[in-house]
Parts: structure tokens; C-alpha cells; sequence
């Protein structure tokens, strides 16, 4: 799951001009490797990832191993959630055995497990301020013409109830990795036997959970070999666009300050994979602020790893990056300007530590404030109003159409609970309309103009 989550691999530390810190304060972590089921669950201070102290112990059953990328420390209930699967399910392919563990963040103890059958888990997430879990799930099915039947779909489910809230249908998605994220060449079954595969290019990013719009997004190649940003409204269950992309993304964080997504992706540039970082709109697929940080090496062939990670309160932004037997940290300043590196090498057993920085839950203030902004009338010809009643003031309106493109910037009527946009002039069509406040975080509301 994306929220705030750094992989590191532990031991010798090699720093050159590292510059401040992210935080003074430990976060929590699992330490894992593939071969064993009992994590250690660990805290650490970002500013020196090198050293570790084991708080206590987790125990998996004999056949499950812990799935990479997937924890969520949520600091308000003292709760990890995290992933597992059967020990034969290591390596990206269709599996099997999945379920959520939910353990204690201070003793380790799992206190709940909940087994997923008949499916397989890509790219799972945690909606904590809902006590939901999401993820892809894939069903795979041989149809008569020889080719296999994903039936991808993003599925959202009650913790409480044991119930799917959401399933939205995904058919041009083919997927065939079960770790986020992936950029290369996965091989696939066919119906002829155990024997025959073949070669699927697979590119899927970690997904973000931005809990302050209730939204989610993640990149993926659909079956045309055509990479698009996905992006869908958890409250009602529905996508809401996607845009089509020319870079791989790996990673997303939100970045509260500026509503944009601080994005790791993989380009093609002359000739050359470059890994690169950069702002991108949640409404559109521009690239802006784009910042090299290294070259994909040519023996990279499947990228399996990469995280962007923001700390809201000081702005710094880490990179994590595996390279060969090592994992290096790249911060950058809120200008995406770099500050320093920092270089992990694995010393025992290719060991691993998930670490990840608190996951918010959203206030119910934040919901209702969003029930008070007023959209009227919808669907409408020739002006728009957007009502605020009692709220905090309007500072800017943007109006998007269903391509991302920004097709109204409002001159806002400061100090008015009622601001009116005349419409008359856009074609017929599905637009996005984002309302900016003052003190508080952008509420987006969907516009239809007949």
C-alpha cells in the first residue's frame, strides 16, 4: 500500500552530503526476508536509517511469508496492517493463500487475520479512516479463443462487516505481477499446460490513497500497451479518469501544500531508461519540476522496487531506490533541488525493513465540510453557482475537462459565500471542477454541461 513507506535493506551506511532530516522522531517497521516467518517489528529515526532497535516479535504461520510494500502503521489505533502470502507465492505470477494481517504496533501480537480465496492481490492498499482494505483483484479464467481472462477489478471491502463495499470493473487491464511496484516482462500461463508460457509486458504503480479527497490513483498498462493514470472516488465506488501516460510511474505521494502528486516514474529518453522524479496534477498527466535522479542501468531488466515518501512538515522528499545489493536514499527540498545521499548494503540474509511514517485518518470534519459545498444546477447550459454557506472563503476555481486540460481559471468573488460561473462557452461534456479554500484542502466537485 502507498501511504508513507520506505524499504531500506539493513546494515553498513555510507552518507555523502546528507542534509537535514525528515524527522526527529522513530517510526515504526518490519524487518523480513523471504525465507523466514518471523519479522521483527522495529522503530528507527529516518535521520540515521542504519540503525535499528528490535521493539518485538512477529509470528507468521509456517506457510506464509510476508508481502513486500504492504504495511500501514495507523498511530491513532496503535495498528499494523500488513500482507502475507503462501510460501510458495514469492515470485510475481498468479497466486494464491493471500489474506491481511492486523497486529498490535507495540508487541507485534497479530490480532486478527483475514484470508482473501479464490483470487489474487495486486497492489493492495488500507483505507484507515473507513476501516476498509482495497486491492486489485485478478481471477484468472481461460476463454475459448486461447488467451487467459484476467477479470481485473479494484475491490474494496469492509473490515466490520466482512462485506465488498465497492467492485469496479477494470477490463482493459491485463496484470500478471502480485508486488507493486513492477516495470518490465512478467511470464504468463497459457491454456496449453504448465509448460507453455508466455512473455506480458506488466507495468503497475504502488497505488496512493489520498485521504483528504478520498481518492486513489495508480498507473498501469492496459492491454493495448498503453500506460494511463487511474484514478477513482472511494466514497462512491466509481473511476473517475484515467489519462494516458508516455513515462512508467512506480510511486506516488500526495503533497498536502500544493495538492499535486510528487511522482516516481521511469523515462525513455534517447535511447535510455532515466529514473526521475516530478510534480504531476491529480487532474491531469503533465509532468512538471522533472528532476533526473540515475540511470536505469541496462541490467534492470524488471524494476520491482522504488518509493517517493514526503514529510508534510518540513517538505523534504526521499527517494528510495534498490541498486544491485544495495538500496540508496536520495533527499530532495520541496523544490525537488537534492540535499543528499544515503547508501544501505545488505550484510545478513538479504534482510529488509518496511518502514513507513503514520497514516492520517481524515476527520469527520473534513467529510462534512465537503457535504457544505454546493454545486447547482448539475447538469447545466449556461452558468453554474458554487454555494459554500458557513464555511472558510473560496480563493481560487479551476475548471478541468475529462483529459486533465484546464479549461477555466474563475476570477473568484473574494468574501461572497456564492460564486457563479458562466459555462455557456464549453462543449457538452463530463468536467472537473476544484475549489480551492482558504485553511483548508481542495474539494473537487464532477460537472456535467449539456
Amino acid at each position: 500500500m502507498k501511504t508513507n513507506r520506505l524499504v531500506l535493506m539493513a546494515a553498513t551506511l555510507l552518507t555523502a552530503g546528507f542534509a537535514q532530516a525528515q524527522t526527529n522522531e522513530n517510526v515504526v517497521g518490519l524487518q523480513w526476508n523471504e525465507s523466514n516467518t518471523l519479522l521483527n517489528l522495529v522503530t528507527l529515526n529516518p535521520e540515521n536509517p542504519g540503525e535499528l532497535e528490535v521493539q518485538a516479535q512477529v509470528n507468521l504461520a509456517q506457510d506464509k511469508r510476508y508481502m513486500p510494500n504492504t504495511m500501514t502503521h495507523v498511530e491513532e489505533n496503535n495498528t499494523l496492517y500488513f500482507f502475507t502470502q503462501s510460501n510458495a507465492s514469492l515470485l510475481h505470477g498468479f497466486t494464491q493463500g493471500q489474506q491481511l494481517e492486523i497486529a498490535n504496533a507495540q508487541t507485534g501480537e497479530i490480532l486478527r487475520s483475514l484470508p482473501f480465496l479464490n483470487t489474487t492481490l495486486i497492489a493492495p492498499f488500507i483505507i484507515p479512516d473507513k476501516d476498509q482494505i482495497g486491492f486489485i483483484a485478478t481471477e484468472r479464467t481461460f476463454n475459448s479463443y486461447g488467451n487467459n481472462d484476467d477479470n481485473v477489478a479494484l475491490v474494496i471491502f469492509n473490515m466490520n462487516s466482512g462485506e465488498i463495499a465497492h467492485r469496479i470493473e477494470l477490463p482493459s487491464l491485463s496484470l500478471s505481477a502480485t508486488a507493486t511496484p513492477f516495470v518490465g516482462t512478467s511470464h504468463s500461463k497459457t491454456p496449453n499446460g504448465n509448460i507453455n508460457f508466455t512473455e506480458v509486458s506488466v507495468s503497475v504503480s504502488t497505488p496512493c490513497y489520498v485521504s483528504s479527497t478520498q481518492t486513489l490513483l495508480f498507473a498501469a498498462k492496459d492491454v493495448m500497451g498503453i500506460n494511463r493514470l487511474y484514478r477513482f472516488d472511494v466514497n462512491a465506488g466509481k473511476l473517475i479518469s484515467k489519462f494516458t501516460l508516455d513515462i512508467d510511474v512506480l510511486d506516488m505521494t500526495y503533497d498536502e501544500s500544493n495538492q499535486s502528486l510528487k511522482t516516481l516514474y521511469i523515462e525513455n529518453t534517447d535511447g535510455e531508461r532515466e529514473l526521475k522524479i516530478g510534480d504531476m496534477s491529480l487532474y491531469s498527466n503533465v509532468i512538471s519540476n522533472s528532476t533526473l535522479v540515475r540511470t536505469i542501468e541496462k541490467s534492470e531488466e524488471n524494476i520491482t522496487d522504488g518509493e517517493i515518501e514526503m514529510d508534510q512538515n518540513s517538505g523534504v522528499i526521499t527517494v528510495v531506490k534498490s541498486n544491485v545489493n544495495s538500496q540508496v536514499f536520495y533527499n530532495y527540498d520541496a523544490d525537488l533541488s537534492l540535499m543528499g545521499t544515503t547508501t544501505i548494503t545488505s550484510s545478513t540474509q538479504n534482510s529488509k525493513v518496511d518502514i513507513e511514517f503514520p497514516t492520517p485518518i481524515t476527520s469527520q470534519n473534513r467529510i462534512e465540510f465537503e457535504n457544505l459545498v454546493k454545486l447547482y444546477p448539475n447538469p447545466a447550459v449556461e452558468s453554474v453557482t458554487i454555494e459554500t454557506e458557513d464555511v472558510s472563503t473560496v480563493t481560487k476555481i479551476t475548471v478541468f475537462d475529462n483529459v486533465g486540460q484546464e479549461v477555466k481559471d474563475v476570477d473568484v468573488q473574494s468574501g461572497l459565500k456564492s460564486n457563479t460561473i458562466d459555462v455557456s462557452n464549453l462543449k457538452s461534456g463530463i468536467y472537473l471542477v476544484e475549489i480551492q479554500f482558504s485553511g483548508v484542502s481542495t474539494v473537487t466537485k464532477k460537472l456535467v454541461v449539456q
